[in-house]
């Protein structure tokens, strides 16, 4: 139990330097996605989360590969939802999209409030932190 609290923590801590780096400079580094990956997938398969299919994984996998190349949302991004994708839980996508979307809205409101016109980029790294915390918790 105690080392599933230190991980949870080093999970949290990693995700909020992501996501303010992403804020401040809207990049991703590769840096940031190796020291996720050497913290998330060793934790997700100690602490016996569920793997999705192959082929599940596979789908979701290209569905968001295209969607980076066309250049809707940065590469990084797309790394850093790949981190996450094999343990999306299916049965609980509906609250983590929403989220996923309103924490993008409420990025473009501020700007527009801020800046008084549309972002031309827009930090994803916090909407696809809070939503892949909120498909884990589901």
């Amino acid at each position: 139990m105690f080392l599933e609290y230190i991980w949870f923590a080093l999970l949290i801590f990693w995700g909020c330097l992501v996501a303010y780096r992403d804020l401040a400079t809207y990049r991703i580094s590769n840096s940031d996605l190796r020291v996720g990956f050497i913290i998330i997938w060793p934790g997700m398969f100690f602490f016996g989360q569920n793997l999705l299919s192959g082929t599940r994984i596979s789908l979701l996998a290209t569905c968001v590969i295209i969607v980076g190349f066309i250049g809707l949302i940065g590469m990084g991004d797309v790394k850093l939802f790949l981190i996450f994708a094999p343990w999306i839980h299916p049965e609980s996508w509906l609250p983590a999209t929403t989220s996923l979307i309103a924490i993008a809205w409420v990025q473009i409101g501020i700007s527009l409030i801020r800046h008084r016109s549309f972002p031309e980029k827009v930090a994803f790294a916090p909407a696809i932190l809070l939503a892949m915390a909120v498909n884990l918790a589901s």
